[in-house]
């Protein structure tokens, strides 16, 4: 109950009517509140999923990446992972990033979490990576993937417990590893 109250008081920051512009002073509070909201569990995470959608930071990326990123430190696993998990396909190339890197937090989710987790990113890896080989002029494709690659290796290392090369590594791994229940055990 305190918690609640807490999280929601820092979410005021966020919304206060003094707080209106994206100037330096308020940027830094707004990260300040978000590194706090992420040690407060799902209450946090709340918040941090509506910072995250609110108009005033629309043309605030990297801030906006920073609230996903922090909703991976709730461990709010159930709440939280298939919002994160939608992201990994956003047209926001950091925000894919961001949404991997919180998903990397969850290495000590449920197994259904995880594999599901794992299974999204494994193949949209994948699929990033053959577009890169497929056409190698695409200079959107290569962004794509040298913005998210590492952030969703890093990811599925986490989520996985095992330490790959590369994403047809991954797609091989979990081609393998998908239907061994002792994966996906919660013990």
């Amino acid at each position: 109950k305190d918690l609640s109250k807490i999280s929601e008081t820092v979410y005021k920051c966020f919304v206060h009517k003094a707080r209106k512009k994206v100037v330096e002073d308020n940027v830094q509070m707004w990260k300040a509140a978000a590194y706090t909201l992420g040690q407060m569990g799902e209450n946090g995470g709340t918040y941090l999923m509506k910072a995250f959608e609110l108009k005033k930071f629309r043309d605030e990326p990297e801030l906006r990446g920073l609230y996903l990123e922090q909703i991976g430190y709730t461990h709010a696993y159930k709440k939280f992972a298939n919002e994160l998990i939608d992201l990994l396909d956003h047209s926001e190339y950091l925000f894919i990033a961001k949404a991997a890197d919180a998903l990397a937090q969850f290495g000590e989710a449920p197994g259904k979490i995880r594999k599901e987790a794992i299974e999204r990113m494994s193949k949209l890896l994948a699929q990033n990576y053959e577009n890169t080989i497929n056409d190698k002029s695409d200079e959107e494709a290569q962004r794509k993937y040298r913005m998210t690659g590492r952030a969703m290796q890093n990811s599925l290392e986490a989520l996985a417990g095992v330490s790959l090369d590369g994403p047809l590594d991954w797609t091989e791994w979990w081609n393998k590893n998908k239907n061994v229940a002792d994966n996906w055990s919660d013990e």
